[in-house]
């Protein structure tokens, strides 16, 4: 190898700025599409109920933001939460589709949570924005819902094309309980098994 001269240490210094950069880079552009969609349906509600055109919405969503001292994307978030879709007249039923706070289709009327379930589940999408991995999944579940729910653990599986279970993240049970669990065969009775084909928690 060549000796090392003089100058190789500030181009180390210089490297580890340079990747320190990039890494940052790489966390903004991360947050940046996690956060977009959820910008895109505000500024959806937003074009929809004023009229206004994608720039201007976007602008409304951050004066809104600034002015009551929120982030963008808690301010998209509230705007999702309160659409009330009525048609023209207020006296009909509207042609759009009203929505949770979520962004999601509304529940019928007469089917919605209450406000404490609401805003659990409010702070878990702003929760879940910034999940990656299943892991990271079973760890933001059992965090936001255990105590409502009377929850101990999370296991989250796939179903593979032979028909087991393989489970992809847990959150709540150590190592030793996990790789008993890892593989599951598709017999009926078992909790895993039982969980996926009745979509309750056991």
């Amino acid at each position: 190898m060549p000796p090392v001269e003089s100058g190789a240490a500030p181009d180390l210094a210089e490297l580890a700025r340079v990747v320190a950069r990039q890494r940052a880079e790489m966390d903004r552009l991360r947050e940046q599409t996690a956060t977009s969609g959820v910008v895109e349906r505000a500024k959806g509600v937003v074009m929809a109920l004023t009229g206004c055109s994608s720039d201007a919405a976007a602008e409304t969503l951050l004066q809104r933001a600034k002015a009551a001292r929120r982030s963008l994307l808690e301010e998209c978030w509230i705007t999702l939460g309160e659409v009330t879709a009525t048609s023209p007249g207020g006296t009909g039923p509207a042609t759009a589709e009203t929505y949770d706070r979520h962004g999601m289709p509304a529940s019928p009327a007469g089917d919605e949570p209450p406000d404490d379930v609401a805003e659990a589940l409010s702070r878990l999408g702003r929760a879940l924005v910034r999940v990656e991995t299943p892991q990271d999944l079973a760890d933001c579940l059992l965090e936001h819902l255990a105590a409502d729910l009377g929850a101990d653990a999370v296991m989250i599986y796939v179903r593979r094309p032979a028909g087991h279970l393989e489970l992809l993240g847990h959150a709540g049970i150590d190592e030793a309980l996990s790789a008993r669990w890892n593989q599951v065969p598709p017999f009926s009775g078992v909790a895993p098994v039982r969980t996926v084909e009745t979509g309750r928690a056991h």
